[in-house]
């Protein structure tokens, strides 16, 4: 646990710049081949809302240390966001794309190894759906790569 208290720290103590170089140095690279024709908003997400990220981190950890062994991602972020709207009241801004939580999830567990490699990982991590093709390319075309990469 001495560890993951240390990676909340390391992130309440970064600065701004310090934020967006861990993001875009340390995350991006690794995280890079995670799909989805959205990603870059994610990236970009990532880089201005720390504090959803620390938040959702706190959370993640506070349930797991209650002796959980197991818990949704869209749960926590939902408890993020109630949490956000209390304390702002009506004029959160608080927002975050549903499709963003298993890539926190992947985040999050990639960064505490200790989470993901437990008999049952905290988080269940489902097989993501391949990247949409683009609309610009034709059937012939898919048919095509396929017959080439087959």
């Amino acid at each position: 646990m001495s560890s993951d208290n240390a990676y909340l720290a390391e992130l309440e103590n970064m600065t701004h710049s310090g934020w967006i170089r861990f993001v875009d140095e340390t995350l991006y690279p690794f995280y890079d081949g995670m799909d989805g024709d959205w990603m870059p908003d994610f990236w970009d997400f990532l880089e201005h809302n720390r504090a959803i990220y620390i938040a959702f981190c706190h959370s993640t950890l506070q349930i797991r240390r209650t002796g959980i062994t197991h818990y949704s991602t869209r749960a926590i972020i939902h408890h993020v966001r109630f949490e956000t709207d209390l304390r702002e009241g009506p004029d959160s801004t608080f927002k975050v794309n549903d499709h963003w939580t298993p890539y926190l999830a992947r985040i999050l567990g990639g960064e505490l190894r200790e989470l993901m490699v437990l008999e049952q990982p905290f988080f269940e991590l489902r097989e993501l759906k391949p990247k949409a093709i683009p609309r610009h390319i034709t059937a012939e075309e898919i048919n095509l790569r396929r017959i080439k990469d087959g």
